[in-house]
């Protein structure tokens, strides 16, 4: 018991951060048809940047941060207009081979700007200590990431739920051709949420940084896990999307204080195969119909 509440809550904690990604590869792949496997590497080399601003130019942090943010949007932005655009009518599976190539591009440039020296600790970003809850250690570096990852979440649920831009995209999610034809700005708004989901990307590579260290596969097993959340529990459902992430990183840190990180691994793994042949769709997702 002493090992298994401070395990819940800090699972908990890494789980919103999962949610995240799982959030924003659903956005994406909803909108555009499409899953950004470069999206840890453009969260990577976003945080890369960050800290170089705070490290070897001495920028504030508040400041730092921003700008970090605002390079992934322009990352984002411009690796859809770049690599994305061209092209994104035709087979959606080319469309993702390209985001595993520009994957292992940044996971290069990042190795050939700042490969020696790996890994680099991080500036302190969140409250270091912690606090006693009903005898629970909790840090507040857990609480700050909790409450963050809470409050973007239910900031960007509103955002596509209640605004035109949310009407627009889920409009696009369930047609793009039709929305095409009905003339509405299709690739404009993939450019934003290229730009929207790499931020997202980002803001988990700032706030699991401080634990990980600074590294180019800093982001590998988030997404990995988030992949994990945002499929077996639905790619069309947003909802799905945020529970996914709290199972998921409640599961994987219970199990691995337990019996360590390698069964995890196999636990979630096995789960996401039995999930995909029972119910492919996912356990919150709508299956897909096709008229012929």
């Amino acid at each position: 018991m002493n090992l298994l509440l401070p395990a819940v809550v800090s699972g908990i904690a890494v789980g919103m951060l999962y949610g995240l990604l799982a959030f924003a590869t659903v956005v994406l792949f909803k909108a555009t048809g499409t899953v950004n496997f470069a999206q840890g590497s453009m969260g990577a080399l976003s945080a890369f940047v960050t800290w170089r601003l705070l490290t070897n130019h001495g920028v504030n942090t508040a400041l730092a941060v921003v700008t970090g943010l605002a390079f992934s949007i322009l990352l984002g932005v411009v690796t859809y207009q770049v690599s994305i655009r061209f092209r994104d009518r035709g087979d959606a599976t080319n469309a993702i081979v390209r985001t595993l190539a520009l994957s292992l591009l940044f996971t290069a440039l990042i190795d050939r700007l700042w490969g020696a020296g790996q890994p680099f600790q991080f500036p302190q970003l969140l409250t270091s200590g912690g606090m006693s809850v009903a005898g629970v250690q909790v840090s507040y570096a857990a609480l700050e990431t909790l409450g963050i990852a809470a409050v973007l979440l239910a900031g960007f649920g509103l955002l596509f739920r209640f605004t035109d831009f949310g009407l627009l995209t889920r409009a696009m999610a369930d047609s793009r051709e039709v929305t095409r034809l009905l003339g509405v700005p299709n690739r404009r708004l993939a450019t934003v949420i290229w730009g929207i989901t790499a931020a997202l990307g980002t803001v988990v590579a700032l706030l699991s940084a401080h634990t990980l260290f600074l590294s180019t596969s800093m982001m590998d097993s988030y997404l990995l896990y988030g992949f994990t959340a945002a499929i077996a529990f639905g790619l069309n459902s947003l909802t799905g999307a945020i529970i996914g992430g709290l199972v998921v990183g409640l599961i994987s840190n219970v199990v691995s204080t337990y019996q360590g990180s390698d069964w995890a691994n196999i636990l979630m793994f096995a789960v996401l195969v039995a999930i995909l042949i029972i119910r492919p769709q996912g356990l919150l997702g709508r299956a897909e119909v096709r008229r012929v």
